[in-house]
C-alpha cells in the first residue's frame, strides 16, 4: 500500500500514514469482536441443546386411562420438541463453523492491514530522512557566505583560485615532450611552445 505523498516534504508526519489505515483497522476489529460475541452466544445455545435429556420413550401403559393418554401426549410433544432442538442444534453448529471461517478471514485481513501500516511507517521514515537531507542541502546552497572551501568540500576536490591558474608555462621535456601546462596542448618543438605561450597565455 503506497503512502500518501504530500505536496511538499514539509507536510510529512506520521499521522498522515497511520490515519490512512485506521478506519479499515477499526472496521475489521469491530467485525471480529461482533463475531466473537455471536459465537459465544451460539455456543451457549448449543450446550443447552446437548444438555437436553434423551428422547423420551413412548409411555407403555397396560390401561389406557385418561391420565396415561395425557401423559403419552405430553411425551409425544417432548419428543417433537427434542427433534426440533436437535435440528436447530445442527443448524447452529453449521452457522458456528461458518462464523469461525469468517473470523479466520477477518483475522488474516487484519494482519495484512497491520503489515501495510508497518510498511507505510517505514516509507514515512524514509521520506522524513529525505526531507532532512533536502533541507540541509537547500540551506547550504542558499547560504550567502558560500565560499570556495564549501564547494571543495562538497565535491571533494581542491578549489583553485583564479590567480593560481596563471602558472609558469616553461617547457618541460619530461611532461608530454613540449606541453603547455595551462591548456595541455603539445607541440613538436620548444619554439612553437614559446610562441603559443606568448600569444595565448603570457599576455592575458
Amino acid at each position: 500500500m503506497a503512502c500518501k505523498t504530500p505536496e511538499t516534504l514539509e507536510e510529512i508526519h506520521y499521522p498522515t500514514c497511520e490515519d490512512s489505515l485506521s478506519e479499515k483497522t477499526s472496521v475489521s476489529y469491530q467485525s471480529y469482536i461482533a463475531l466473537l460475541d455471536e459465537m459465544t452466544n451460539l455456543r451457549k445455545i448449543i450446550d443447552s441443546c446437548k444438555n437436553f435429556s434423551e428422547k423420551p420413550v413412548k409411555f407403555d401403559a397396560c390401561m389406557q386411562t385418561t391420565e396415561a393418554l395425557e401423559y403419552e401426549d405430553m411425551l409425544r410433544c417432548l419428543a417433537s420438541a427434542y427433534d426440533a432442538k436437535q435440528e436447530d442444534c445442527k443448524k447452529l453448529e453449521m452457522k458456528l463453523k461458518d462464523s469461525e471461517e469468517i473470523i479466520k478471514e477477518l483475522y488474516e485481513k487484519l494482519d495484512k492491514v497491520m503489515q501495510d501500516l508497518k510498511s507505510e511507517k517505514e516509507e514515512c521514515n524514509h521520506l522524513k530522512q529525505l526531507n532532512m537531507v533536502t533541507g540541509t542541502l537547500n540551506t547550504m546552497m542558499a547560504s550567502p557566505s558560500r565560499s570556495c572551501s564549501t564547494a571543495s568540500q562538497l565535491h571533494s576536490k581542491p578549489c583553485r583560485q583564479p590567480s593560481e591558474l596563471r602558472v609558469d608555462c616553461a617547457p618541460m621535456s619530461t611532461v608530454r615532450n613540449y606541453e603547455c601546462l595551462v591548456c595541455q596542448q603539445t607541440f613538436n618543438n620548444e619554439a612553437d611552445l614559446k610562441e603559443h605561450q606568448k600569444r595565448y597565455h603570457l599576455n592575458k
